[in-house]
């Protein structure tokens, strides 16, 4: 196993320990950063934000047009599928399907996993 989640978010220094003595490369928080900085700890990486945040409309188009000062940018969306079965926004495989077309064919961003994110540091 390469990555974790922390259940419910809950997350201190000890489990993230832990998790790296047990060989875990890297571990999701769910608090939302709503930038577009790479990990500082990748066992306590914070993503940009939620699939439901309420800027999820905004931060793409954010991301699209910031310009790297230092390092790569990184747009980290989470969320559960399972979550696209709540009516929160209407209509919920639209509202994420509308987010991915956002960011959707751009040349100049790679689509990538976590891990393939952090190997290519």
């Amino acid at each position: 196993m390469t990555g974790h989640a922390y259940p419910g978010g809950t997350y201190d220094r000890r489990t993230a320990d832990i998790l790296q003595d047990c060989g875990i490369r890297y571990a999701r928080t769910v608090a939302s950063t709503r930038n577009f900085n790479a990990p500082e700890d990748p066992l306590m990486w914070h993503p940009t934000c939620h699939h439901g945040d309420e800027k999820v409309f905004e931060l793409p188009e954010e991301f699209i047009n910031a310009t790297p000062t230092d390092g790569d940018l990184l747009f980290y969306l989470w969320g559960h599928s399972y979550e696209f079965d709540f009516d929160v926004w209407g209509n919920n495989r639209e509202h994420i399907e509308k987010v991915c077309q956002m960011i959707a064919n751009k040349d100049d961003i790679i689509y990538c996993t976590n891990l393939e994110f952090l190997n290519r540091a």
